[in-house]
């Protein structure tokens, strides 16, 4: 039985991925390289969302820079909580590998339960309207690895650059419109759907 269990939990350990700033000799990169190497990791899953498949399009060494400042990998075991509601977002989760269960405020006749999967965008409205708050719970219904979208670091960096700021905030001034006129009311959005045509 313990044979089993520890042939089991090496192979469940070698499926693992390391997050990038665990891997030694990383960390010390020169930083070209190192942009390099996060443009390499994080683009794929980046040019999935209109905002930044422009960027990419038109301000690609930008775009390295920022992901490089703004994302770090996180590996989440499955059943284990990533966020419960009420909480301020610091960051947008993007399903990079994996599945996970939202559940919304039960409060809200909107109430529903939803898979999400590779490649979703979890929380991402934080990035144009301030101070959102978690609207449900987000749990890991397999081995989850997510990429970490710093908020703040985000809005700093994009700011920094004069064209790609104009145009995220033009963005922000989009999706702002777009809540607004949505039937859904605003406290009863998902972090998982915007529901903008709803």
């Amino acid at each position: 039985c313990i044979e089993n269990f520890r042939k089991h939990a090496n192979r469940h350990a070698d499926s693992q991925k390391l997050p990038r700033h665990l891997i030694d000799g990383l960390q010390n990169l020169p930083v070209s390289l190192a942009v390099s190497l996060s443009r390499q990791v994080y683009m794929h899953r980046m040019k999935s969302h209109a905002f930044f498949a422009k960027c990419c399009e038109v301000w690609h060494d930008h775009l390295g820079s920022l992901v490089h400042r703004s994302i770090v990998e996180e590996c989440i075991t499955p059943g284990t909580e990533v966020f419960v509601l009420g909480q301020h977002a610091e960051v947008v989760y993007i399903i990079a590998k994996g599945h996970a269960s939202y559940t919304n405020d039960p409060r809200t006749s909107y109430t529903k339960n939803v898979s999400v999967d590779e490649g979703a965008w979890v929380s991402e409205p934080a990035l144009w309207l301030g101070n959102w708050k978690r609207r449900g719970d987000l749990m890991s219904a397999s081995a989850l690895e997510l990429f970490c979208l710093n908020i703040e670091r985000f809005r700093g960096f994009i700011v920094e650059k004069h064209n790609a700021g104009l145009y995220a905030c033009r963005f922000a001034e989009l999706v702002a419109k777009e809540v607004n006129h949505s039937r859904i009311p605003f406290a009863a959005m998902s972090d998982v759907e915007l529901d903008l045509e709803a």
